[in-house]
């Protein structure tokens, strides 16, 4: 809720639009930048569902994008129903596209399989290799198994759709979501180049 400001300072008091006190708003989150190559876990269904417009894979290819651009490797790990997901709100040809990125470039995009959360697959990744999860989920089922969850701002990477924009603020994207479904995929397949599965 919007805030405005009463007091400035050391141990600021806001008020929402209710008139209500709130605590201070916490300080911005540093930018953590991509760091060499560094391999980040995407939450494909997560980042595919940040909005209430069904399954969007405009949402993930430009993420995927801009993460190629900025020198990131990445393995996307879906839950199993997605594939139907896509097919129901997006028609044939994108989820066929999906299914040939998943048949093409096998190290960067994987499904879990029936009775398997992708959840699963991604903290387990996460906590073997030291990866950090873009993701909006908050794994509080797993918060016990894995301690470092605790510390969300290391580990999870969250991100926002904002009107037509895709903002990753602790990784400095800001990306435009206007763009055609085809040119993104494209665009995806020149930046993976030759790293498909032989």
């Amino acid at each position: 809720m919007p805030r405005r400001r009463v007091k400035d300072g050391p141990g600021q008091i806001l008020l929402d639009l209710t008139g209500r006190m709130n605590s201070a708003i916490e300080e911005p989150k540093p930018v953590i930048p991509i760091v060499g190559n560094e391999l980040l876990l995407v939450d494909g269904a997560n980042v595919m569902n940040a909005t209430n417009r069904g399954a969007r894979m405009e949402i993930l290819l430009v993420l995927l994008v801009e993460l190629k651009k900025g020198g990131a490797e990445f393995c996307c790990i879906f839950d199993a129903n997605v594939r139907f997901q896509l097919r129901k709100s997006s028609g044939i040809r994108v989820y066929e596209a999906y299914l040939k990125l998943l048949d093409t470039y096998p190290h960067q995009f994987a499904e879990s399989t029936g009775g398997l959360r992708a959840d699963e697959l991604l903290l387990q990744r996460a906590d073997t290799f030291k990866q950090r999860i873009i993701t909006n989920d908050r794994f509080n089922d797993f918060k016990e198994r894995y301690v470092w969850l605790k510390d969300e701002n290391k580990h999870l990477v969250k991100f926002a759709v904002v009107g037509h924009e895709l903002q990753v603020p602790s990784l400095g994207i800001l990306a435009e979501l206007q763009h055609t479904y085809g040119k993104l995929v494209r665009e995806l397949i020149v930046l993976l180049g030759n790293q498909r599965s032989t």
